[in-house]
């Protein structure tokens, strides 16, 4: 095995691996909103008591759901996407337009990456039900576009340095 082949097959693995990671923390994520969102609704109608941080916790957690669901859809195939690559004939042509897709992909998910690492820094506020600092919230979108960068790099070098059909 070619020292190429070795670093290939290296990073498939880790990138199989965030991917199981981040799948098993949106499940659980997404099970957490349910059972505060249901928990809110029947302390709120059945006992007529509100529970107040319900609606801050929700939206916090839907956030990160939100943001670490880009690495979930894009290891499945589920963004929207145009079906005019499938059509090119020539392999080289395809090829090629898969790998310049992917550098567009990846530079567009650094700069917002970037945008949101901005975001933190200038927050400064607290969410008042939850007496935490806001930076919890927008962190998500850093780490939500910053490992869709390394999955959108994995697939960019996988398409460059190996000759699978694209």
């Amino acid at each position: 095995m070619t020292a190429e082949r070795r670093a290939i097959f290296w990073l498939n693995r880790v990138e199989a691996g965030l991917a199981k990671l981040v799948s098993a923390i949106a499940i659980v994520t997404l099970i957490a909103i349910v059972t505060i969102v249901f928990s809110a609704v029947v302390m709120r109608y059945g006992f007529n008591s509100a529970m107040i941080f319900s609606y801050d916790v929700s939206t916090v957690l839907f956030a990160w759901l939100i943001f670490l669901g880009l690495i979930v859809a894009e290891r499945d195939g589920a963004h929207m996407g145009i079906d005019a690559i499938d059509r090119v004939k020539s392999p080289w042509l395809r090829r090629l337009v898969v790998i310049v897709r992917y550098t567009l992909l990846l530079m567009t998910s650094i700069y917002l990456c970037k945008v949101g690492i901005s975001l933190v820094e200038r927050t400064g506020n607290q969410i008042p039900s939850l007496r935490i600092s806001a930076r919890w919230l927008y962190t998500a979108l850093p780490i939500g576009f910053g490992l869709l960068s390394f999955s959108y790099l994995v697939r960019l070098i996988r398409v460059s340095f190996t000759r699978t059909e694209v």
